[in-house]
């Protein structure tokens, strides 16, 4: 056997170790993965996913099944949407979420039932974005009524540091299930979202703008799970 066959035999064998390998893994079960059979009634399969979900811890939840499920996952379904009582009201038009400054806003995200909406989606996702961020960021400047015209070098400077510790900034919290409020970190410019299938509720606020001024946020969303 010459060392050409050799060397593609050994390739082989290396590429099934690892075949083997990872679908070893993939059939153990994960740390926090929901563990439920066909034997199982559907109270226990609910009991099982709602502990799944609370053995989530920040890093764990929020952000490891952002980066696994969020970006294969259907987009949230805006028929899921209601109004919270833990806040004031989101306003939506379209996938423009809006709120009032001063307030934030809460918004409900209801659990799925499949006998009564015919959609079995197990996650869902979205991303929030801080829209018209340059308005915003404008509306800022006003306050501190920047005129670089009239400014001595040093006095452009603190003015434009001040102008960035006002930049507007959003806030996202989500509490998924009975479990607490946990902040959504902000990845690339947006905030991810992974939303299960018990539905939670999330909140909206923006820090550094305007005062009663009109905040609108970016969701990627579809109409209904058709």
């Amino acid at each position: 056997m010459d060392k050409k066959s050799k060397l593609i035999i050994v390739v082989l064998i290396v590429i099934g170790v690892v075949f083997a390998f990872g679908l070893g893994t993939n059939l153990i079960d994960k740390e926090g993965e929901p563990r439920t059979n066909e034997k199982m009634t559907q109270k226990q399969k609910e009991e099982e996913e709602q502990r799944a979900v609370d053995d989530y811890d920040r890093k764990g939840w929020m952000g490891s099944m952002d980066n696994l499920l969020g970006r294969f996952s259907p987009r949230l379904d805006a028929s899921r949407f209601r109004r919270s009582n833990e806040g004031a009201e989101c306003k939506r038009e379209g996938n423009i979420l809006s709120f009032n400054s001063n307030t934030g806003c809460a918004i409900e995200i209801l659990g799925r039932n499949p006998q009564q909406d015919g959609c079995d989606d197990k996650y869902e996702s979205t991303t929030l974005k801080l829209a018209e961020a340059g308005a915003a960021t404008r509306a800022a400047a006003a306050r501190i009524k920047l005129n670089p015209a009239l400014m001595q070098p040093q006095q452009l400077s603190r003015h434009k540091l001040e102008l960035a510790v006002n930049q507007p900034k959003l806030g996202v919290k989500y509490r998924s299930g009975n479990e607490g409020y946990k902040q959504v970190e902000e990845r690339d410019g947006e905030f991810r979202l992974v939303v299960l299938k018990q539905g939670g509720t999330l909140k909206l606020n923006c820090s550094g703008c305007g005062n009663n001024q009109r905040v609108e946020v970016n969701l990627a969303i579809r109409e209904s799970c058709d």
